[in-house]
């Protein structure tokens, strides 16, 4: 029998916002026109207001964005006693538990903030450990004159920090930090070279020197003389959870995504959901429907003159069986760069996804039809990312009798040298082992990036960098590290973050199930197998949605690519506008990318399968460069390079 969740009362009104911190380590007070100048770098995150508190050397700001254009926000506020203040970005899944033990004086009426303050009066700064849900804050305490601030174990919420020998500065954006009169910005040639190299394992670092992201899971604290940063929640390495009957995995996951979703509805209002034919976004909506009678509105991208990437039968099939109203947008000409003069572009950070004008298409549909909040289901695949490791799990519970079934029946689609030895066997060496081999005899680097400048992989220390990844053993496990650094990339939290900005610009708030940490711990504990097979991805949310999905929908094997969008794209409608980006580039003057490189790509030859998404890597960052930083190299001796001279 399925377990049911138990039905809880719905969570506080107030859906997200953004936060700010000023602090003058000097002691001197802040200057309040500095802190409405951060607030103005930030506009869309406050379509009901905002709000500042001020007392001598501390400032606390807060702009409001409920799920309902009355809400209100209380926040910044202060404890009873008037020593401690706060302002917070927080949805909390725990409020029943922490209510019962808090007892605050609204009750479950209390908000979130409200909550996170007298966690902190009881536990201090260990009180980010006992909170469950998303959230990111800051408080100032009178009595230990310190600013503390906390973000969510998987980064949902944003938090990032700059602090000197004179200010703290903490926000939700680094826009905001970047509006402080006194900061000059100076680019990160170290997080330039990851974003090249694809290395996603650095939390903290931003494209920024000297602004930080507080990591997921982390805290933070600054005193007038002393800046600690440190983690507060961690997956346990030890969780191994395994089932006498498989078809408990299915029953668990049910509970924790149906809970996952239920938590994060609003108890009014309509809400949209991005419904793609795929099963992670349909397992949301088939969740999410039964809760919103007659709320629930499905925005949805079709093909018509690219039939390879139209899933329009998938979504019918999932939208009749819950008889949802859904907008249909032509995704045939949202190809990369059109329409190149309002092509978004972020200060925060280089975003690189090609198909940005979906997304962006579906936000004014569903801005235009009244929603606030969009489902979505973009986690799912990241969720079981570990699947690859079937194998490796199989031997480990002495499955023998599953891997026999396994390699007699679906033998065309298993691939000897990665699911047999990669994922299979090799993980079974000590890591210690794999460890010394790998210093020992490291990967070249180049052969790995030819596109990348030697020079910027010796000034960013790259080598050192992808060595970082190598030697962690938290995990005593085989299998179990690379999972977990696969499911805490720092692409995860730093890609909701620019989503969460577009979002905000057409007044929405995106809201993913899929990310949820009872789940990330979740798919730790179970056997990679229950993640997905090689003839069947995704095996356990397959089996969990069997009473609630069609058919069609549910046992698909294929996925869908958008490769002909941006080949339709790159290729034909835009490689003019290709050509004259990359024509004289600061990539190149840089020294970030190779011109040789560069100009083979540019000849769209045989290669381009091969080339087409490190090129497209290339285009953004140059795109980004033209807009942000159109002086390269103030402090640049190297001679300017063109592509045509190198």
């Amino acid at each position: 029998m399925r377990r049911t969740a138990k039905v809880r009362r719905a969570f506080s009104p107030i859906y997200m916002s953004a936060i700010l911190a000023l602090l003058n380590r000097r002691g001197e007070p802040v200057d309040p026109t500095l802190v409405s100048t951060m607030l103005a770098a930030s506009p869309h995150r406050a379509p009901e207001g905002e709000a500042i508190w001020q007392q001598g050397p501390i400032a606390l700001a807060h702009q409001h964005f409920g799920y309902a254009p009355h809400v209100t926000a209380p926040c910044p506020h202060a404890n009873d006693a008037g020593t401690i203040f706060i302002t917070a970005d927080a949805r909390l899944d725990n409020r029943a538990d922490l209510v019962a033990v808090l007892h605050p004086r609204r009750g479950f009426a209390a908000p979130n903030s409200e909550l996170i303050l007298l966690a902190y009066e009881k536990w201090g700064i260990a009180a980010p450990t006992h909170l469950l849900g998303d959230f990111a804050f800051a408080l100032w305490d009178t009595r230990c004159q310190h600013l503390f601030a906390a973000r969510d174990a998987l980064g949902v919420r944003d938090l990032c920090y700059y602090v000197d020998a004179g200010h703290a500065l903490v926000a939700s954006e680094i826009q905001q930090i970047l509006a402080h009169p006194t900061l000059v910005p100076r680019l990160n040639e170290g997080k330039v070279a990851a974003y090249l190299a694809f290395l996603w394992h650095e939390h903290a670092e931003t494209f920024y020197e000297d602004i930080y992201y507080c990591p997921p899971a982390h805290s933070l604290l600054i005193t007038a003389t002393e800046v600690r940063c440190w983690r507060h929640w961690d997956a346990d390495p030890q969780r191994r959870l395994r089932y006498a009957r498989p078809e408990a995995y299915a029953d668990h996951f049910h509970e924790l995504l149906a809970e996952a979703v239920r938590c994060r509805l609003p108890a009014q209002g309509l809400v949209g959901v991005s419904l793609s034919g795929g099963i992670d976004s349909a397992a949301v909506t088939a969740l999410a429907a039964p809760r919103l009678p007659r709320r629930l509105h499905a925005f949805s991208y079709v093909f018509d003159a690219l039939p390879e990437c139209d899933e329009r039968a998938m979504i019918e099939s999932v939208a009749a069986r819950y008889d949802l109203p859904t907008t249909f947008i032509n995704g045939d000409d949202k190809w990369p760069l059109a329409d190149l003069p309002t092509w978004p572009l972020q200060r925060d950070f280089v975003m690189a996804d090609p198909f940005v004008r979906l997304p962006l298409a579906v936000m004014q549909a569903a801005e235009q039809a009244g929603c606030r909040i969009l489902l979505t289901g973009h986690y799912g695949d990241l969720l079981f990312a570990g699947s690859h490791y079937w194998l490796l799990d199989m031997l480990r519970d002495g499955r023998w009798g599953q891997i026999a079934g396994i390699f007699r029946h679906h033998r065309a689609t298993i691939n000897p040298r990665q699911d047999v030895w990669e994922y299979g066997l090799r993980p079974f060496l000590p890591w210690r082992v794999r460890y010394a081999y790998r210093r020992w005899r490291p990967r070249p680097l180049l052969p790995l990036n030819p596109a990348l400048h030697p020079d910027l992989i010796r000034r960013a220390g790259l080598a050192a960098r992808r060595d970082q990844i190598l030697g962690e053993a938290a995990f005593p496990a085989p299998g179990q590290w690379p999972r977990y650094r696969h499911l805490t990339l720092s692409v995860i939290p730093q890609g909701i973050a620019a989503a969460r900005q577009l979002y905000n610009r057409h007044n929405l708030e995106a809201i993913d199930p899929f990310l949820d940490r009872r789940l990330v711990e979740f798919a730790l504990a179970i056997p990679a197998d229950q993640l997905g097979r090689p003839h069947r991805s995704k095996w356990v949310l397959r089996q969990a949605m069997q009473s609630d999905l069609p058919a069609l929908v549910r046992e698909r094997t294929d996925k869908t690519s958008l490769a002909p969008l941006l080949d339709k794209g790159l290729l034909h409608r835009e490689q003019s506008a290709v050509r004259a980006i990359l024509s004289q580039p600061q990539i190149v003057r840089r020294q970030f990318v190779r011109a040789d490189w560069l100009r083979r790509a540019l000849a769209f030859g045989p290669d381009w399968p091969q080339n087409r998404a490190f090129l497209w890597l290339c285009l953004s960052l140059e795109l980004w460069l033209r807009r942000f930083w159109p002086a390269p190299g103030a402090n640049d001796n190297r001679s300017p390079i063109t592509l045509e001279e190198h």
